[in-house]
């Protein structure tokens, strides 16, 4: 009886759950934020409208002195994955002699500071040590404090120039300024992911790029997470069309975080009731790698007791 009115007490309290590993925020592009724009009226095509999806920006909240010159890339997308929404990136073409401004989308900030597509003063970056906002009042950057072995999302690609190829790239660094294009060696990186080979693709496209890590000891505190409608600067024709929908980091079972008893990612209400099935042999395709929670070797009471202590925060 002591245990059932612990297990009713755990439900009011379950929004004090702790996320076992981070995730991209917003990664399936549903939120748009307070952009009003995104809103589109009755027989309006969602596609044409400028805006940027929360926690994501492109070059509608860039700085520098040639910020005004790219014109607009992001658009809101109803053809989608998954979900009603998803990121749609185009090139442009500027009016510097025709040069073509690639299509991008950053966790972080973009600064197009030169009308040289090589030069490195058009990049993205992220620096937790700003207190910059946008519109929305997010940071220009996404905390990631874990090591995920893997990068998922889903793309659909067109371009009008054979051989043009879209990039991602994924930084992890311990929160310092960082940028890419690099502009010099960087000793903060914890890890990385790049795929600069998106080919082109009509139908949506599942595409997993692993983490690399650098034997540094920093520890991971920020994610710089970017997609380019090209992965050479300007190399593009200018009609890349690059469509972005649910992006996932991808943790192994080694990685789990003790507590996450039923493997989803968090640890939570949910895991008591695994772990108290598993105690009670009542558990579906039960998997008790992770029931044991205060490492006794044994599975029992005293487990829960651990796992509601983690919940807590004691």
């Amino acid at each position: 009886m002591k245990k059932f009115f612990t297990l009713i007490a755990l439900y009011a309290i379950s929004s004090c759950a702790v996320m076992a590993q981070d995730q991209i925020q917003n990664g399936g592009f549903e939120d748009w934020g307070l952009d009003a724009r995104n809103t589109p009226k009755e027989g309006e095509t969602v596609s044409t409208k400028v805006s940027e999806p929360r926690y994501w920006h492109s070059f509608s909240s860039a700085y520098g002195f040639f910020k005004g010159f790219a014109g607009n890339h992001c658009f809101i997308s109803t053809d989608a994955h998954s979900g009603n929404y998803s990121a749609c990136i185009k090139a442009t073409t500027t009016i510097f002699d025709d040069i073509t401004a690639n299509g991008t989308l950053t966790t972080g900030r973009l600064k197009a500071g030169s009308s040289d597509a090589n030069s490195p003063e058009n990049h993205s970056e992220l620096d937790m040590s700003k207190k910059d906002e946008d519109r929305n009042k997010d940071p220009y950057y996404q905390v990631m404090t874990s090591r995920p072995d893997s990068i998922v999302f889903w793309v659909k690609y067109s371009t009008g120039k054979t051989g043009t190829t879209a990039n991602m790239s994924a930084y992890i660094t311990d929160g310092t300024y960082y940028q890419a294009p690099e502009d010099k060696t960087y000793n903060n990186k914890v890890g990385w992911a790049e795929n600069p080979n998106i080919a082109p693709c009509t139908e949506w496209t599942r595409i997993s790029v692993p983490f690399t890590y650098a034997d540094n000891g920093l520890e991971p505190q920020a994610i710089l997470l970017t997609f380019s409608t090209s992965a050479t600067p300007g190399g593009g024709a200018g009609n890349e069309v690059l469509y972005v929908d649910d992006v996932e980091l991808i943790y192994l079972k080694d990685d789990v975080k003790k507590g996450d008893v039923n493997g989803d990612g968090q640890v939570d209400i949910s895991d008591v009731v695994e772990l108290v099935n598993i105690i009670l042999g009542s558990a579906e395709n039960a998997d008790n790698s992770s029931a044991d929670v205060n490492g006794d070797t044994n599975i029992d009471i005293s487990d829960v007791v651990e796992l509601v202590n983690i919940i807590l925060g004691n």
